[in-house]
């Protein structure tokens, strides 16, 4: 359902997001992640959850938390790839990025699966 060109312009956004991130970033996603459980991002929302738990963890690699911070910045932006308003597909480039950080923090995240 994501084309290329705009599974890139998610990729490119996250990277940003991640290279940016800060503990700050941390407070604006508690804030506002809980309103997202919705769509698309409800069969993926086990490991949204999981983000959420590495990046309030003091002991996380700065690296991975970083990652984890960007994955949910993206989710809660109002501006993606594909704008969430748009029925059945709006969401689903936030499921791409939440699959992206979750596959390149894989290990990271184990420890926090209960």
């Amino acid at each position: 359902m994501v084309n290329k060109r705009q599974r890139k312009q998610a990729e490119k956004k996250f990277d940003k997001f991640k290279n940016s991130a800060t503990e700050e970033d941390i407070s604006k996603i508690n804030s506002k992640i809980h309103k997202k459980n919705k769509g698309a991002l409800k069969d993926v929302w086990d490991k949204v959850t999981l983000l959420g738990k590495l990046i309030k963890d003091p002991n996380a690699a700065w690296a991975s938390k970083a990652s984890a911070i960007g994955a949910l910045l993206y989710v809660i932006s109002p501006i993606d790839a594909i704008p969430d308003l748009i029925p059945v597909i709006g969401l689903m480039d936030d499921v791409g990025v939440i699959a992206l950080a979750v596959g390149s923090l894989g290990v990271a995240l184990n420890k926090y699966q209960k």
